[in-house]
């Protein structure tokens, strides 16, 4: 059975799958996958017969497409945005369904950001170039009077890298879904704008 194939019982079998800086030991790593983490027992079968074995992969989502071009998973949890640009550059996986169609991201900043205009001449952390969290964030911030020139936008990718960089100082607000937004909120990093 290929990666993308399915078996006689129409059944799919990923033997692994990638979710970007999760710890299996822990359940420290993304808060969102705490529900994948219950159904898997920790990487048992899951009641539909799959067997699931949960890969952290270091970095970003941007790197989840290249592990299972590479045949390093068999599937993985990624952002579009990513898998549009690899299979614009020749990959050939496929999307076989979506998490939510209008994901809530919140405007997380150091302590000391206390409004809007507190960004101007700081380093907003988004997402690459294009991608709906980088989009919504500078709408967001444009609706607030902070224009692009204002601000230093830096790329990163992955929230829990953008969240790493809020917590260094290096970054004064970042974009983050939900749930890691309500975690953050109560290791006391303001949410600006949603």
């Amino acid at each position: 059975m290929s990666r993308r194939d399915y078996d006689s019982s129409n059944s799919v079998r990923c033997r692994r799958a990638a979710f970007s800086q999760l710890d299996r030991g822990s359940l420290r790593g993304r808060p969102s996958h705490l529900a994948l983490w219950t159904k898997c027992g920790l990487g048992g079968e899951l009641r539909e017969g799959i067997n699931l074995d949960v890969v952290p992969i270091p970095g970003g989502t941007d790197r989840i497409v290249a592990a299972l071009d590479k045949g390093e998973i068999d599937a993985g949890k990624n952002a579009t945005p990513y898998l549009i640009q690899a299979v614009l550059k020749g990959s050939d996986a496929v999307a076989i369904l979506s998490q939510t169609t209008n994901p809530v991201y919140s405007l997380i900043v150091k302590p000391e950001i206390k409004s809007f205009a507190d960004l101007k001449g700081k380093v907003v952390g988004l997402s690459t170039p294009g991608d709906t969290i980088t989009l919504a964030t500078v709408r967001l911030l444009r609706l607030k009077g902070i224009k692009p020139p204002d601000f230093q936008a830096k790329a990163i990718v992955g929230t829990a890298a953008r969240f790493d960089c809020v917590k260094s100082g290096e970054c004064g607000a970042v974009p983050m879904g939900q749930p890691e937004d309500l975690s953050a909120i109560k290791e006391g990093y303001p949410r600006l704008g949603l």
